[in-house]
């Protein structure tokens, strides 16, 4: 009884919100991309995901609950037209909310090589937001080839490891391949399983694992010196996702700060 109350209970505040205009799905496009269409077996596939205020009002929006919550739902579908179903459940929810200006954007990636098991092939993926939606893209995931080939089975041969939980011989593998093949699209991983967030931040900026790290990394810091670190980010990594994510959490900040 006590789970059920639970339940009714956040039913009534969803429908509550969306009857008081909170959140307006008719104000919000949603956008999503990927960098490539062709992606290696076990390479982070980001998908990057963007919710656009296209009205003329101030909205509020409660992120990305993913996936298959009531916010955003991403479909992928194989080649055979099997719609796969998440084996890893990320969600990245904030009920004190969003606000966007007009003409702002509200912004996550995520890896659909973690959320999914992708096996070689081909696959559609498309995203919804409550009435929204987006139009398929495609993409195919292949074997690695030549130097590529060398840095997966050192990869692969360290999570073999990790399996058995013998970590040292795990990071000594990863290790070797930061340092043999360090241009690597499997050297994303490595960098951050051995080194942590900063060296990722230098070596790969272009990470979505940097939408936890920035975060996290100013936690404890005064609005004053988050702004800094921030702004330090944006010049240090135009373009990248770290600079997407550091200009957001800009944002949020200096709105405190009002």
């Amino acid at each position: 009884m006590k789970r059920m109350n639970i339940i009714l209970l956040l039913s009534a505040m969803c429908i509550s919100l969306l009857s008081n205009g909170i959140i307006q799905a008719q104000s919000l496009r949603l956008d999503i991309s990927l960098s490539y269409t062709t992606y290696y077996v076990c390479q982070s596939i980001w998908l990057d995901a963007e919710l656009t205020n296209i009205s003329a009002d101030t909205v509020r929006t409660f992120g990305f609950e993913f996936p298959g919550g009531n916010r955003l739902d991403v479909v992928l579908t194989n080649e055979r037209g099997d719609t796969l179903r998440p084996v890893f459940h990320f969600a990245f929810l904030d009920w004190s909310g969003f606000l966007l200006n007009p003409k702002e954007t509200y912004y996550e990636t995520f890896d659909l090589a973690d959320i999914f098991h992708m096996e070689l092939g081909k696959y559609e993926v498309s995203a919804e937001y409550y009435r929204t939606s987006t139009p398929k893209i495609s993409l195919e995931v292949t074997e690695p080839t030549g130097a590529e080939r060398q840095a997966f089975e050192l990869y692969t041969e360290a999570f073999k490891n990790q399996n058995r939980k013998d970590y040292f011989p795990s990071k000594q593998l990863l290790s070797k391949l930061i340092t043999s093949y360090p241009k690597s699209v499997y050297a994303e991983k490595a960098y951050w399983r051995v080194h942590g967030d900063e060296e990722l931040l230098e070596k790969c900026p272009d990470s979505g694992y940097h939408q936890g790290h920035l975060r996290t990394a100013i936690d404890k810091m005064s609005n004053e010196e988050k702004q800094r670190f921030l702004q330090k980010v944006i010049k240090e990594h135009p373009g990248t996702r770290s600079a997407r994510f550091a200009e957001q959490l800009l944002r949020e900040v200096k709105r405190k700060d009002e």
